[in-house]
């Protein structure tokens, strides 16, 4: 990410990536309730992190950057990430436990009053 303005990584599911999968190069950056695991670095470079999934990251999970207020590391278990399916089987700490502030009122019912993490 490269930009004068502020760039937001928000809800995106960033898996099985080589080498990093989200970097800092210059501007604001910032990243929430996303899923960033088995990459080769999860968040490379000046990011604000909240509310985000860093797990099994080979290199590191944060480089450059620090763990942010209600970050966790858990694996996922997807339905079929072999063929490209990436939704969450059900009961997985990432659902509804994305930020406290961001609508969920398109999550399926029942949705825990919270929007999903990825």
């Amino acid at each position: 990410m490269t930009g004068p303005a502020d760039v937001r990584i928000i809800n995106n599911t960033i898996v099985f990536n080589g080498d990093a999968s989200v970097e800092a190069r210059a501007g604001t950056v910032s990243a929430r309730n996303n899923l960033i695991l088995h990459n080769g670095v999860g968040l490379h470079g000046s990011i604000s992190s909240s509310t985000n999934d860093l797990y099994g990251n080979s290199a590191a999970d944060y480089d450059g950057c620090e763990r942010g207020p209600g970050d966790f590391s858990a694996d996922i278990f997807f339905l079929d990430a072999d063929a490209g399916d990436f939704r969450e089987h059900g009961g997985q700490i990432h659902i509804a436990a994305g930020d406290e502030v961001d609508p969920y009122d398109l999550e399926p019912q029942p949705n825990g009053g919270r929007i999903n993490v990825g």
